[in-house]
C-alpha cells in the first residue's frame, strides 16, 4: 500500500525510470553520485566471464553472437558502444545519454587488452582483397 507500483519489477529489484519519470539531468545527476538503477551486479559477472574467455582464447575479440555464451558476446558490444558514446559527448557530438561505463571500468577493461573498436567486416574485406592484390604484384 502507498507504494509505487513501477518502482519494482515482479522479483522485487528496482529499475530504472520510464521515460518522464526523471528528467535526463536528474538521472545523469544521480548517476554522478554512483547511484545504482539495479541491486544486481550484471557488469562485474560479465567482466568475470570476459576474464575466463580470455584465459580460454587469449584476447578479449568475444564474437557478438558467441554460441557458448550469447549474453557476453552482447555485453562486450554494448560496452564498444557505450565506449564510444563516451567519446562522441566528449568530442562534443551529441549529449552523452546514460551510459554506465565509468573510468574505472574502462581502466579493468583495459587491463585485460580489450580491443575497444574493431574493423568493420566491409574494411577488413577491402584490405584483405588490397593485400591479395599486393601479393600478386610482388610474385
Amino acid at each position: 500500500p502507498g507504494m509505487n507500483p513501477d518502482a519494482t519489477d515482479p522479483d522485487g529489484t528496482s529499475r530504472k525510470p520510464l521515460v518522464g519519470r526523471l528528467t535526463d539531468d536528474r538521472i545523469r545527476r544521480l548517476e554522478g553520485l554512483g547511484f545504482i538503477w539495479s541491486l544486481r551486479d550484471d557488469w562485474q559477472k560479465h567482466y568475470e566471464e570476459l576474464m575466463e574467455y580470455k584465459k580460454e582464447h587469449g584476447h578479449c575479440n568475444v564474437p557478438a553472437r558467441y554460441a557458448k555464451n550469447r549474453r557476453l558476446g552482447i555485453w562486450v558490444s554494448a560496452q564498444r558502444q557505450q565506449f564510444k558514446q563516451l567519446n562522441a559527448a566528449i568530442d562534443g557530438n551529441k549529449p552523452r545519454r546514460s551510459a554506465p561505463l565509468t573510468q574505472d571500468r574502462i581502466n579493468l577493461l583495459n587491463s585485460l587488452g580489450f580491443t575497444w573498436t574493431i574493423r568493420s567486416r566491409d574494411s577488413l574485406g577491402e584490405s584483405w582483397n588490397q593485400r591479395l592484390e599486393e601479393l600478386r604484384q610482388y610474385k
